[in-house]
């Protein structure tokens, strides 16, 4: 997406000005209460313009859980190319390096997800909302547990119980995050505590739990 900075110049491309804009008002107003004529004037742009690049508002969305689902697995991949962490051949090394470094990992996980926080609002609404086949939230986090388990099991022919890794990594790491980035401002004021402080000690207890389970799996697998 975008930087709100740049949507008054005209080399700004038309259609991105949309999705920047309508990714504002969904935040603010949520999917079901934004309307095409506010998305229209936030991005400066006339409302026929939004019907020439979408045909809907429910395609604007779609467009902008495509491109939350495409950056997250991007980002996935390439930390753990800058951390060393892209399958090396000798499964010791790589289990010793994910687990000497996956605080670091959930950590960068964690800043990536708070620095989308408006999308993750929407992606977590509408989550309950609908049906499997556009569950955004569920497919994004498949895409990214099914390349890693893909891998491991190419890389190192070894049995991997599939089903717990995606199940323990969705609801005792991932999930976790995307919660509490979307709701962890408010369970502070709730609570009259600092948000940093909050989210340091969040981060804490999701380490901790998930390198429990994490260490578990690696003494399976040696």
């Amino acid at each position: 997406m975008g930087d709100a900075d740049d949507k008054g110049d005209k080399s700004y491309p038309a259609k991105q000005k949309i999705m920047d804009a309508a990714r504002e008002i969904f935040a603010e107003k949520g999917f079901d209460g934004a309307r095409v004529d506010e998305i229209a004037k936030r991005a400066q742009v006339n409302k026929a313009l939004i019907y020439y690049y979408f045909e809907s508002k429910e395609q604007i969305l779609e467009e902008l859980m495509e491109w939350l689902v495409h950056e997250t697995v991007d980002f996935k991949k390439n930390l753990f190319r800058n951390e060393g962490l892209d399958y090396p051949g000798d499964l010791n090394i790589a289990l010793t390096s994910m687990g000497g470094k996956l605080e670091i990992v959930l950590n960068r996980f964690l800043a990536f997800f708070k620095d989308k926080r408006d999308i993750l609002n929407i992606v977590t609404t509408e989550a309950l909302k609908e049906g499997p086949e556009k569950n955004y939230l569920f497919r994004m986090i498949q895409m990214m547990l099914e390349d890693s388990s893909k891998r491991m099991i190419e890389t190192y022919d070894v049995p991997i119980d599939v089903d717990a890794l995606t199940i323990s990594t969705a609801f005792f790491a991932l999930i976790p995050m995307i919660t509490f980035i979307t709701f962890g401002q408010k369970w502070a004021e709730y609570n009259h505590k600092d948000y940093s402080s909050t989210e340091k000690k969040f981060a804490q207890v999701l380490n901790q739990v998930y390198y429990e389970y994490f260490l578990g799996e690696i003494l399976k697998m040696r």
